[in-house]
C-alpha cells in the first residue's frame, strides 16, 4: 500500500510536468480488489497480471484514449499471442482473454467509473517520504560450523517477493553456499560458491542469478535466522539492473 501511494503521486507529477494524458489503471485495480476480492488480478509471482488484470487495464486504456464507455465491450478477445520474450506468434485467432460475463460486466463498470473521473483520481495530502535503501540489520556473526544444511525463507527483489533457498555445504577454508530464488514456477541460481566472513558478516555470491547476473548476499544472525541484504547489478538480457533487496531464511531441520 505504501508503494501504491508513492507510485500514484509520481505518475500524477509526471502527468502534470509533461502535460500528458494519464490512464488511471491503478485506481481501477484498487477498486476491483476492494469490490471483487475473489477475482485475482495477479498471477502467482505477485507482480504480473492475470487475464482479468490485463483485461481491466485494457478497458481503462480504451476508455481514456477514445473517450468512449467501456460498458458493453466484448468479454472474449482474440489475437496474436506472444511468448515470454514478447514475440507474437503467427496464429491471429489465439484467445487472449475470456472473462466470464459477470466479472466482465463488473470490470467494465469499474473502468467506466474511474475514467469518468479522469485525472481527478488523485491522492490528497503531502507525499509520503521516499524509502531509503535497505540496511543490514543489527545481528551477530554467523558461526561457520553451524551453517551446514538447507535454509529456506523469503527475499524481496525489486520489489517482487520470492522464496529464497540456501544450500550450505562444508568447505575449506569456508563453506560453499548455493542460493536459489523461486518466483512462482521459475527458479534462478543454485550454483555453489565459496562464502567469506568479513566484519562479522557472512558474504557470498550467486554467480548466475536474476537475468543471468551475479547476486551478492550479505547476512548476519538474528535469533535463529540468517537475514541481510541482496544486491544485483549489471546489464541483464533485457535491461541494466541496479537492485538492492532484503532476505531472511531459517534452517530446515533434517
Amino acid at each position: 500500500p505504501g508503494d501504491r501511494v508513492r507510485l500514484a503521486i509520481a505518475f500524477d507529477r509526471a502527468e502534470d510536468s509533461l502535460r500528458a494524458l494519464g490512464v488511471p489503471a491503478a485506481a481501477a485495480w484498487d477498486s476491483s480488489r476492494r469490490r471483487i476480492p475473489d477475482l485475482p488480478l495477479y498471477i502467482q509471482d505477485g507482480s504480473h497480471p492475470t487475464p482479468a488484470g490485463s483485461y481491466l487495464a485494457a478497458l481503462v486504456f480504451y476508455s481514456t484514449l477514445t473517450g468512449r464507455s467501456p460498458i458493453g465491450l466484448p468479454r472474449r478477445l482474440t489475437g496474436r499471442a506472444a511468448d515470454d520474450e514478447g514475440v507474437p506468434g503467427g496464429d491471429s485467432t489465439a484467445v487472449l482473454a475470456d472473462i466470464d460475463s459477470v466479472h466482465a460486466a463488473e470490470l467494465q463498470q469499474i473502468a467506466a467509473e474511474v475514467t469518468r473521473r479522469g485525472s481527478q483520481v488523485r491522492l490528497a495530502g503531502p507525499p509520503p517520504p521516499l524509502p531509503g535503501p535497505p540496511e543490514m540489520p543489527p545481528g551477530s556473526a554467523p558461526d561457520p560450523s553451524r551453517l551446514t544444511g538447507r535454509w529456506v525463507g523469503r527475499a524481496t527483489v525489486a520489489p517482487f517477493p520470492a522464496v529464497l533457498e540456501l544450500q550450505v555445504k562444508p568447505g575449506t577454508p569456508a563453506p560453499q553456499v548455493g542460493a536459489t530464488l523461486v518466483f512462482g514456477p521459475n527458479r534462478v541460481g543454485g550454483e555453489p560458491s565459496a562464502a567469506t566472513f568479513e566484519n562479522g558478516r557472512l558474504e557470498f555470491t550467486q554467480p548466475n542469478g536474476l537475468q543471468g547476473l551475479p547476486m551478492s548476499f550479505e547476512g548476519v544472525m538474528v535469533g535463529d535466522s540468517l537475514t541481510g541484504v541482496i544486491r544485483i547489478e549489471g546489464a541483464g538480457t533485457a535491461a541494466r539492473f541496479h537492485i538492492i533487496g532484503t532476505w531472511a531464511v531459517a534452517k530446515r531441520r533434517p
